[in-house]
């Protein structure tokens, strides 16, 4: 049975968890050893969205850690581009 408590601490977990996620992107953004392995993993696609999350600082995070790519790799800095001429 699901308590009408338990629903808002399901969202509170959801919201850590993709703050959490950003935050690590950009720290390992930081590194230009990890940045290829990052690309390969797809992270582009998984921080897509979180440029439109509902929390500003996830928003914020995202930029900072699609800024980092974009800074290390010309390729990265021109998906980046292209994606953005999509939205």
């Amino acid at each position: 049975m699901t308590y009408p408590r338990q629903i808002p601490q399901v969202f509170e977990l959801y919201q850590k968890s993709r703050l959490q996620f950003v935050q690590a992107v950009a720290d390992l953004a930081n590194r230009p050893e990890n940045i290829d392995t990052l690309h390969k993993a797809g992270v582009m696609s998984l921080l897509r969205p979180l440029l439109l999350d509902a929390v500003p600082n996830i928003q914020q995070t995202a930029v900072l850690a699609l800024g980092r790519l974009a800074n290390h790799s010309d390729d990265l800095a021109e998906a980046v581009e292209r994606a953005d001429k999509i939205n």
